[in-house]
């Protein structure tokens, strides 16, 4: 199997513990990844959902341990929560062997370009200000996706019921992200950290901005829809990738930064 050395690899919203993680897809990639550091960039294991359903399915423990061996191989693992692993905040900073437990950190390539990393509901206005609201809504997503999961072989559409259910959730994140200027303020953030961009996750739609001034907005994507990560490769490029099961991993069509210069404004 051919594998992946890279300076960096940054995951989120694996979902570990979801019905609809695709934990076949995580393993597949982790098997081809040889990274120095690997970021979990939040919602790795969904707490919030085993709250309400303490089901903890066989193919979580193997990501789990997959990950657990990447460490053990050399890999340093950074570990930021999210909203759905927000408990493991209440830890603080911590070290356990290979794997480094904090809220933000801010990733140096070998290019000298840093980047501040983190999950990024912390510049959600949905999550911050209204807790219960954005509960309502992870719990509706699963509720609609038991629903569609029964539904599917009865209206024979393999493969369009995770497709149907995210695009509402993106709908409804997007509409309230809007509203909280999602981008700007985490654009903010990273500069008032000395950054040059962001890395983070939350919303579950990748993508790869520029803006004037040279700063980055990078989203890792999810593991429920998408199937997609950052990597740092070996000559300091980031680089947006897209999990294909017959392709493996290929770069996301939409992946080319693009110059957007009508927000820039917002982080002068």
């Amino acid at each position: 199997m051919t594998t992946l050395a890279c300076n960096a690899v940054f995951l989120s919203d694996l979902h570990l513990g979801a019905c609809w993680s695709d934990t076949n897809a995580l393993l597949a990639v982790l098997q081809q990844l040889r990274p120095r550091r690997l970021y979990l960039v939040g919602d790795v294991v969904d707490f919030a959902l085993l709250r309400q359903f303490p089901q903890w399915p066989a193919a979580g423990t193997a990501v789990l341990r997959a990950l657990l061996e990447l460490g053990q191989a050399g890999s340093e693992l950074i570990w930021l929560p999210g909203n759905h692993d927000d408990c493991l905040r209440h830890l603080g900073r911590l070290r356990l062997g290979s794997l480094d437990l904090c809220e933000q950190v801010v990733h140096t390539t070998v290019n000298g370009r840093r980047y501040l990393v983190l999950h990024g509901d912390q510049c959600d206005g949905v999550v911050t200000r209204y807790p219960g609201l954005a509960w309502l809504g992870g719990l509706l997503h699963d509720r609609a996706y038991r629903l569609l999961r029964w539904l599917q072989p009865r209206l024979s559409a393999r493969r369009r019921t995770p497709s149907l259910v995210s695009r509402v959730k993106s709908w409804v994140k997007q509409g309230c992200l809007g509203i909280s200027a999602y981008r700007e303020a985490l654009l903010l953030r990273a500069r008032q950290a000395g950054a040059d961009g962001v890395i983070c996750g939350h919303v579950h739609s990748p993508s790869h901005d520029v803006f004037d001034g040279g700063m980055e907005y990078l989203n890792c994507g999810d593991w429920v829809e998408n199937c997609t990560l950052v990597i740092e490769t070996m000559d300091g490029r980031l680089e947006l990738l897209r999990w294909d099961e017959a392709a493996g991993l290929q770069p996301l069509a939409t992946a080319a930064p693009q110059p957007v210069a009508e927000l820039a404004l917002a982080v002068e």
